[in-house]
């Protein structure tokens, strides 16, 4: 009887082993899959989870915040109701030198932390006009990024100027950025004809809910 015991914990003993060493692989898998929307889903800690998030279209190709684009970045974004935030961890083949980001992948995603900060506390459609961006910190593609988005002040009528901030997973500061984006109503957007008339009205019914 006492062999049947030791038996058995012996082979439960080798059990857990290998389902510790499964799991360890697991884990070690998922860590090494740099695809964004996993990482975003990592990053639902105490700073997010504080945060309310944006709606997004149904339906969109948008290379920095479009599910529907699989070679996009697919960020997804938070306010505070004084600024937007997003959380981003870049794929390998967004490099420039080696294990650095490229920079124009860092100038989209200021670009695009802008335009959402725009449209969220300014409720209006926006084109960028213009955008400088001073590069502070290397920034490597494996860093786990957050971008930070806030309104700076207004330009008239329909300009803004909006300010962007990239910090890596120390909270350091690695590139900011100045823009002027122009604002318009959706009337104004579809005469230019660049964009289809549903995304017009989904957005439009985005920005009317405040997201």
């Amino acid at each position: 009887m006492l062999f049947v015991v030791d038996l058995y914990f012996e082979i439960s003993n080798i059990f857990d082993l290998q389902l510790h060493l499964r799991l360890k692989s697991f884990t070690r898998v998922l860590c090494n899959d740099e695809r964004v929307m996993f990482m975003n889903q990592c990053h639902n800690n105490d700073e997010q989870t504080n945060l309310r998030e944006l709606k997004n279209i149904s339906s969109n190709h948008c290379f920095g915040c479009g599910a529907d684009n699989p070679s996009g970045l697919h960020m997804k974004f938070f306010t505070d109701e004084e600024s937007v935030m997003s959380w981003i961890h870049v794929r390998k083949h967004m490099c420039g030198w080696s294990t650095l980001m490229h920079g124009g992948i860092i100038s989209t995603i200021l670009d695009e932390i802008m335009s959402w900060s725009a449209m969220y506390l300014l409720k209006k459609f926006i084109l960028t006009k213009s955008i400088t961006i001073d590069f502070e910190k290397p920034v490597f593609i494996t860093d786990k990024l957050k971008a930070t988005g806030r309104v700076g002040s207004l330009s008239g009528r329909n300009k803004a100027q909006i300010e962007g901030f990239l910090y890596n997973d120390k909270g350091e500061l690695c590139a900011k950025s100045h823009g002027t984006f122009v604002l318009m109503d959706e009337d104004r957007l579809g005469s230019l004809g660049m964009i289809d008339d549903k995304m017009i009205k989904e957005f439009s019914e985005l920005i009317k809910s405040g997201f």
